[in-house]
Formats: C-alpha cells, structure tokens, sequence
C-alpha cells in the first residue's frame, strides 16, 4: 500500500514539475541563481474581445501542438487555454522575439513587429525579461480526413499593445478581468 500511495505521488510530481522544467529549457532566466520559475514572475492580461492575435511559426511545433490538443480527427479542434508569452533578448536572430508557450511546450512567436512593440511596452512597463505574462489562448485546425489535413494553429486573446497597461495584473486572470471591465464601465 505504501508503494502505490508513493508511486501515485511522484506520479503527480512529475506532471506537475515536467512541464515547467521544459519552459525553463526554453532560457527562462529568474532572478534566483537556479533558474527557478515563480509566481511573481507573472503577469496576466484578460482582453475578451476576441482571439485576435495570430501566432506564429506554429508549422515547426506541430507535435507540442499535437501532445497539447490530441490526435488529428476528422473535426477541426478548438481548444480554450492559456499561453505563456515569454521574451527572449539573447534570441540569435531577433533580440525582441517573444515565445508563446502552452502547457510547457513552445508552440509558436509573435509575429516580428509586434515582439518589438511587446518588447518596448514590457521595458516601459519596467518589467524585465524573466516577467512572463499569461494569456488567453485558442488551438485550432488539426484536422485530418480521406482528402485533407490541416496543421495546428494558435490565436491570442491579447490587448493592444498600447492597452496592455491598464489591464496588466500581478495577481489573476480574474484581476485583471475586473480591470477591463472597471476600464470599459468608465466609458
């Protein structure tokens, strides 16, 4: 009995621990000398006016989509989540780039132009590059039937990037909620 009770418990462990070590694979510095993730380094943004923000590069990260969303079937997948958007100054090829990750999986960027302005916006926020903030996020498409197959996508339920600070929280998805609705009540 005390076998199984310890099996089920590393178990839980594992699920719980695997996928935020797999973020912190993806060059996830903290302000602790051992890379660790924690609640303060984020922030979250609640929109609610749509999925209006397209990742990008998803066609590379189609098994991360496909282990988040489940095998293709013959309907198109819409799956509600969050994403993780994690900013990556050391990036070889874009000092601005900004990581979508869901789950602990690195499934796509931000478009070019808007990692730069997300980049600015986040330095005069103040916030460093180990504050990641949290979105609302959609997976869509993988579908696949006898005459066609369509890859995984992702859509952000994200505010201008202008916008970002007045609905910007510390705290939830659900403080920054009521900061959109105190913002759009005052209107």
């Amino acid at each position: 009995m005390v076998y199984l009770v310890l099996a089920l418990v590393i178990i839980v462990a594992l699920l719980i621990i695997v996928p935020w070590r797999e973020i912190t694979e993806h060059k996830i510095k903290s302000a602790d000398s051992n890379n660790e993730v924690l609640p303060d380094h984020f922030r979250y943004a609640s929109w609610n006016k749509g999925f209006n923000v397209d990742v990008v590069g998803e066609s590379y990260y189609q098994d991360s989509l496909r282990l988040i969303a489940g095998p293709k079937n013959s309907k198109s997948k819409n799956i509600d989540c969050h994403a993780v958007l994690i900013r990556e100054p050391d990036n070889a090829h874009d000092p601005n780039a900004v990581m979508v990750v869901i789950k602990g999986k690195l499934v796509g960027h931000l478009k070019k132009s808007m990692a730069k302005r997300f980049s600015e916006e986040w330095r005069n926020l103040g916030l460093t590059s180990k504050i990641m903030l949290v979105v609302a996020a959609k997976i869509n498409g993988g579908w696949k039937d006898s005459s066609s197959e369509g890859n995984f996508g992702v859509v952000l339920d994200m505010p201008p990037i202008n916008r970002i600070s007045s609905v910007i929280s510390s705290i939830s998805m659900e403080d920054s909620e009521i900061k959109f609705k105190n913002r759009n009540s005052k209107k």
